[in-house]
């Protein structure tokens, strides 16, 4: 097996590249492990690293380590264009990373110990497909256009507070973005109607602090999926408690809660969808998703396991 590590520099307040390379150092001299280590140049740079070392490397097991945050981890998984024979970890360093936390969390420093990554055992997880070209481990979500398009001031707000920019990030999108009218087909079924938010969850958390479907798991062959319809800015601001914590009974018939596996959606404008693919924002005419059963050969340290109840960090 070839282990690679793709780190995002920007991580860990600029040290995350020097603390990685000197444990990956330490272990190649205590036991002769042996590695391939890069630092993402720019954002997007993962996935055309996955890309290549998936090439050049085609007939060998890979396992790679996504070092940063979820949108480190979501671009490097779609840079891998077939999982057969790909494992995935994740060092998690970033701003947020979601998908860690269904595992608990009492896994969150297991997960940051290098050596007890370096020494862990797969799970198979779902994942989502989207367009045939993207992948996401934890959640797609439509509706925070406004957030991403000045993501470079959330970015600087986390210096101040890590968890911040996530809890005003909604607060700011039902002030400022308007309902969209949407065409929306689960399984089949049809829920074209206007909506605030869109989500569908592989995982239990979504930007950083928000668990509004916290049953959701991602390894049981369902996205579990809330439909936020428009109902005001003001009734929408009182549900937005309940949306951040789960409590869908408080939520009432302000939200079409569903589950399914094969996802269509299209603004009824024709205009294009800001998607949020695991905190990556992607713009896309339309959106057709599906839920890969299983595929993901998620990392994980010995003796960590996925846990079911609400956790935060």
């Amino acid at each position: 097996m070839k282990h690679v590590f793709i780190i995002n520099p920007q991580a860990g307040n600029g040290q995350l590249s020097r603390k990685i390379r000197r444990t990956l150092e330490e272990l190649k001299a205590e036991s002769g492990f042996d590695y391939l280590a890069f630092d993402s140049e720019y954002q997007g740079h993962e996935s055309i690293l996955a890309d290549k070392i998936c090439s050049i490397f085609s007939d060998e097991t890979l396992r790679f380590y996504a070092c940063g945050g979820s949108g480190t981890l979501q671009r490097t998984l779609s840079g891998i264009p077939d999982l057969s024979g790909r494992e995935i970890a994740c060092c998690p360093t970033g701003l947020s990373n979601d998908l860690i936390k269904c595992f608990g969390i009492s896994s969150y420093a297991d997960f940051r110990d290098l050596k007890k990554l370096i020494g862990g055992s797969t799970v198979p997880l779902d994942v989502i497909k989207i367009n045939g070209e993207y992948m996401a481990a934890n959640s797609l979500t439509i509706g925070f256009e406004s957030c991403f398009r000045t993501f470079s001031f959330f970015q600087d707000l986390s210096m101040i507070n890590r968890n911040l920019p996530y809890k005003l990030m909604p607060v700011i999108t039902i002030l400022t973005d308007t309902s969209i009218d949407y065409e929306i087909t689960v399984d089949g079924r049809r829920y074209d109607g206007r909506y605030v938010f869109l989500h569908f969850a592989n995982g239990k958390c979504f930007g950083s602090n928000m668990y509004p479907l916290p049953y959701a798991c991602p390894d049981d062959g369902r996205l579990e999926i809330m439909l936020f319809k428009a109902a005001g800015r003001l009734n929408v601001l009182r549900s937005l408690k309940p949306f951040i914590n789960g409590d869908i009974e408080s939520i009432g018939d302000k939200a079409i809660v569903t589950d399914g596996s094969e996802i269509r959606i299209r603004r009824a404008d024709r205009k294009p969808i800001i998607a949020n693919l695991d905190g990556e924002a992607v713009e896309l005419t339309e959106i057709k998703a599906s839920l890969e059963r299983k595929k993901l050969n998620f990392v994980v340290p010995a003796g960590v396991t996925l846990d079911g109840g609400k956790e935060e960090y």
